[in-house]
């Protein structure tokens, strides 16, 4: 469910994200995107750790959903990585599963978006008809 708390956490994200990724874009000179993405694995990597803190000492703490959203707007790796690091998340199945869904929906319309799937799609269904042919020309 959707509370203040977890809006107000995602807005606060987004924000740090955007900025850094304007100052990453304007200071180093490269592109916005691969600016948004190592800003957003920057501060998703930075929350993982505080959000440990927040949990062994107490303290406000960042919602999954945020984690989820970051994720899928581009910080799964940073996800990864700070679950190890920090020893942070590795055990809470609602966190996890939804965590992994999120994953191989993202990598599933990477590549979609970014790659001809139906074009790879119609490629292998040809070789596995030459191969199907082939084999059938064998037997006999």
């Amino acid at each position: 469910m959707l509370t203040s708390l977890k809006i107000r956490s995602l807005i606060y994200h987004l924000t740090l994200v955007a900025l850094l990724a304007w100052v990453a874009s304007e200071v180093i000179i490269i592109e916005y995107i691969y600016s948004w993405f190592f800003a957003i694995n920057i501060i998703v990597f930075v929350s993982f750790g505080v959000d440990k803190l927040f949990a062994k000492f107490g303290g406000s703490r960042t919602p999954e959903m945020t984690f989820h959203t970051l994720g899928l707007l581009g910080g799964f790796p940073a996800i990864l990585v700070g679950r190890k690091f920090f020893n942070h998340k590795t055990s809470k199945m609602g966190f996890i599963i939804p965590m992994w869904i999120l994953f191989f929906a993202q990598i599933l319309f990477s590549v979609w978006f970014f790659g001809d799937l139906d074009k790879t799609y119609e490629d292998w269904q040809k070789s596995h008809e030459v191969n199907n042919i082939q084999e059938t020309t064998n037997e006999n």
